[in-house]
C-alpha cells in the first residue's frame, strides 16, 4: 500500500479546510472528523490522522463539538448583553464568518445573528448528544458508570448519615441550657446533689 505524504495545506482541504480547524491547546489544531494538526517544537505543522480506534476517534470529535459549544455559549452571552447595552463583543475573523456578522449591524441584524448563535449551540449539542450515546455503549465506559454511581450512592448514605447525627446531636445540644432555675427550696438542693456531688 502506498503511503501518502501531504502538505498542512492539502491535509486540511481533506479534512474540512483550515476554517473549520478549532484551537485545542497551544500546539495542536483539531479538525471535525478527528483529524488535527500539531506544531512541533521547531514550529513545523505536522498531520495527524484520525483516530482509528473506534472509542478514541469519538472523544477526539467530542473534544471538537465542545469547543465550538463552549465558544457559541460565551459568544451568545456577549452578544444578549451588548445588545441590551450592557457591554460589548468583538468578533475574530473566524466567528465573523461562522456567524455572518456584518460591518456597521443594527439592532435587527444583530438579533439575527444571535439566532444564528443560539442554532450552531443547539447543533453542536446534538452532536455531542449522539457521540456520548454510541461512547456510553462500550463496555468499560459501562463499567465506569456503574463504579460512578456505587460511588455516588455511598457517598449520599454517607452525607444522609452525617445529617442524621448532626439532627440527633442539635436535639440534645438544645436541651442543654443554662437557663434552670429550681423553684423550691427542695429542688434547689436536689439540684446541687445531682450536679455538683462535690458540694454534697
Amino acid at each position: 500500500m502506498p503511503i501518502l505524504v501531504y502538505t498542512p495545506s492539502e491535509f486540511s482541504e481533506l479534512h474540512g479546510g483550515r476554517d473549520t480547524l478549532r484551537k485545542l491547546d497551544n500546539r495542536t489544531y483539531a479538525f471535525a472528523d478527528g483529524a488535527s494538526i500539531v506544531r512541533d517544537q521547531q514550529g513545523y505543522e505536522v498531520c495527524v490522522e484520525p483516530p482509528s480506534d473506534r472509542k478514541e476517534l469519538l472523544l477526539a470529535q467530542r473534544r471538537y463539538h465542545s469547543l465550538y459549544v463552549a465558544a457559541g455559549e460565551q459568544d451568545f452571552k456577549s452578544l444578549t448583553a451588548a445588545i441590551k447595552g450592557e457591554g460589548f463583543i468583538t468578533f475574530s475573523a473566524e466567528t465573523i464568518k461562522r456567524y455572518g456578522v456584518k460591518a456597521g449591524m443594527n439592532d435587527e441584524e444583530a438579533i439575527e445573528v444571535l439566532k444564528t448563535i443560539r442554532r450552531i449551540v443547539v447543533m453542536e449539542q446534538a452532536t455531542i448528544a449522539r457521540i456520548d450515546l454510541e461512547l456510553s455503549r462500550f463496555p468499560e465506559v459501562m463499567e465506569e458508570r456503574r463504579r460512578k454511581d456505587a460511588r455516588a450512592k455511598i457517598e449520599q448514605q454517607m452525607e444522609a448519615d452525617e445529617s442524621r447525627r448532626f439532627t440527633r446531636m442539635r436535639a440534645i445540644v438544645d436541651d442543654i441550657t443554662l437557663d434552670h432555675k429550681p423553684e423550691t427550696e427542695n429542688e434547689h438542693a436536689s439540684y446541687l446533689n445531682s450536679e455538683f456531688p462535690t458540694l454534697r
